[in-house]
């Protein structure tokens, strides 16, 4: 869209160029274009904010308050400006495919580590269940009975998170579980329908919920109810997935750039933001709908995928 909006600004600059309007009305015309592009580039998401296109219609200008004929110039600069959209939209998906390509990593390892700990735990059955046995015939049914609340708790945690799931995402639910438990994060999974019935392709589940679970377990550390909450069903053949975490307070700013300026982000050091630039596009790239309030220092963003390819989400 913002690629169509520039294109379409440059050639009603160079219209009213080479069609002599007045001189008036032609360079009216020009400081418009200028001033909507400088804008577009502030407020619409997809290209990197940089100066070349603007540049570009800059050089339009110049040329016609030389008043010389420009033509040859308009046309090869319109080239270079569709050019130079190109390289944007191509460096754009490699950000994209890159971030896929480790996130897959991360999910690899995840998966190792939770086939590792369910094989310990069938290795170690044997010993725990010849524990309990010296536990009851020596007559200490109470330490018996508390050593096996224990080891099921131990087994809870794992049966809990891959229950009902394919195996990439119960690895990844483990993962997050794990996290949440050492920031001491509360957890509330309640699906309907499996995460893995999410209508869209393996990795771009692991894409979406990694990024978007990654970012809500982030805020939610940084607040002081620590609470996240994780849901999904199906109504009327749309699939809706909803996420709600707490937060630290949020400028107003914020709350309005959230899905929409990439490189946003709250973290520090060297992290670009990609996170939530990778959830919007992912769930357009899908043809679903994103929708995210925030509201007593909590964020929910609730996505809705058609569970028929060709459909499009409708309103919930």
């Amino acid at each position: 869209m913002k690629v169509l909006i520039l294109a379409f600004h440059c050639l009603l600059a160079a219209a009213a160029v080479l069609k002599g309007l007045p001189a008036l009305l032609a360079a009216a015309i020009i400081i418009i274009m200028l001033a909507s592009s400088a804008y577009l580039y502030k407020r619409l998401p997809g290209v990197p904010n940089d100066s070349f296109s603007i540049l570009i219609l800059s050089l339009l200008s110049i040329g016609y308050l030389l008043s010389r004929p420009v033509s040859i110039i308009t046309l090869f600069l319109i080239c270079l400006l569709v050019f130079e959209f190109q390289l944007a939209k191509r460096s754009k998906d490699n950000k994209l495919v890159q971030a896929e390509l480790e996130t897959l990593k991360r999910e690899m390892s995840k998966e190792n580590e939770l086939f590792y700990q369910i094989r310990a735990q069938r290795h170690d059955f044997i010993k725990h269940a010849n524990t309990i046995h010296y536990l009851l015939e020596s007559d200490q049914p109470e330490k018996a009975r508390k050593y096996l609340e224990e080891y099921l708790g131990e087994l809870g945690e794992i049966t809990a998170s891959i229950k009902g799931e394919e195996a990439h995402i119960a690895a990844m639910l483990h993962q997050i579980a794990k996290q949440a438990s050492m920031s001491k994060i509360k957890v509330t999974l309640h699906t309907e329908v499996p995460l893995s019935s999410l209508p869209l392709p393996d990795v771009s589940q692991i894409n979406l919920l990694l990024n978007l679970l990654d970012n809500s377990l982030e805020a939610a550390c940084q607040s002081l109810d620590k609470n996240l909450r994780i849901s999904s069903s199906i109504h009327s053949g749309i699939y809706v997935l909803e996420v709600v975490n707490s937060t630290a307070k949020l400028t107003l700013g914020q709350q309005e750039a959230l899905f929409r300026e990439y490189g946003l982000t709250n973290k520090g050091g060297n992290h670009e933001g990609l996170g939530t630039w990778i959830v919007k596009e992912i769930v357009e790239k899908h043809s679903g709908r994103l929708e995210y309030k925030y509201e007593n220092s909590c964020v929910s963003i609730k996505m809705k995928f058609p569970v028929i390819k060709g459909a499009k989400a409708a309103s919930i």
